[in-house]
């Protein structure tokens, strides 16, 4: 895959063209809110990750319950096209998650592509840039995550696996993608001081990514019992309401706890 500062003027202009399609393919209003990831050596918020929102008070689920199936893709193009807009515009500062899905063999590469050039035209530095995937059921082969993997690595980007959680633990999947990041979904945290098949699996994700060299991030922490387990277990990058709640990009997120 071609490196942006690799693309001929055809290339780019294809590219554009693509991201006109995307962005023509919404039907409704989308906006942002910005998600803070604390870090918990110094407890400062270290990035964000981009929520789709629509009309004030819409979840992400009202937005895409009106997104067709053959759909799903263009829009998740255009998200991502336009929640690096949005960052840009209102000076979010750290690095930027990016939220994937709907992703397969013949289509991630394509959004890696435009992708890099929306951060590029944004002026964000590829290694601000987080891929949050999700949704990998079309990519389960071992060979295609490979080449997942390498293509996020040549774009200078990160790659975290979300949504990591009861059900959908794979430690297969974790050792065949190497992400960069995990990430533990709220169903698997909430409680979790409570809950022993919970800490059983968390401990043995902690365990798979420490000899990965794989970074293990805490979503959906809202209690401080919650935090407490978790930081015990040895996690050390949380997101969740304990911290601040999603805001929409006209009001700087901020650090509710500490």
């Amino acid at each position: 895959m071609s490196q942006n500062n690799e693309l001929n003027n055809d290339e780019k202009q294809a590219l554009y063209t693509a991201m006109k399609e995307c962005l023509s393919s919404l039907k409704t209003t989308v906006r942002f809110a910005f998600h803070p990831v604390v870090s918990d050596i110094s407890m400062d918020v270290t990035g964000f990750e981009a929520l789709v929102r629509g009309d004030p008070e819409a979840t992400s689920a009202s937005v895409m319950d009106d997104i067709g199936h053959d759909q799903r893709f263009d829009f998740d193009q255009a998200c991502r096209i336009l929640a690096l807009q949005s960052a840009q515009r209102f000076e979010v500062d750290g690095k930027i998650h990016l939220n994937c899905t709907a992703l397969d063999p013949d289509n991630f590469e394509q959004m890696l592509r435009i992708t890099s050039l929306a951060a590029r035209d944004n002026k964000f530095e590829p290694a601000s840039i987080v891929l949050e995937v999700s949704n990998l059921s079309a990519m389960v082969e071992a060979d295609a995550l490979v080449r997942l993997r390498e293509a996020v690595s040549e774009t200078g980007f990160q790659l975290l696996l979300d949504r990591v959680g009861p059900g959908t633990v794979d430690l297969r999947l974790i050792a065949d993608l190497k992400p960069d990041w995990v990430k533990l979904d709220q169903a698997l945290i909430r409680n979790i001081h409570a809950n022993e098949s919970h800490q059983a699996i968390i401990r043995g994700v902690v365990a798979c990514c420490r000899v990965l060299n794989i970074q293990v991030m805490a979503g959906g922490v809202e209690q401080a019992e919650e935090l407490k387990w978790l930081r015990d277990a040895g996690i050390r990058t949380f997101q969740g309401y304990y911290f601040s709640l999603p805001e929409v990009a006209q009001e700087r997120a901020r650090i509710i706890h500490t």
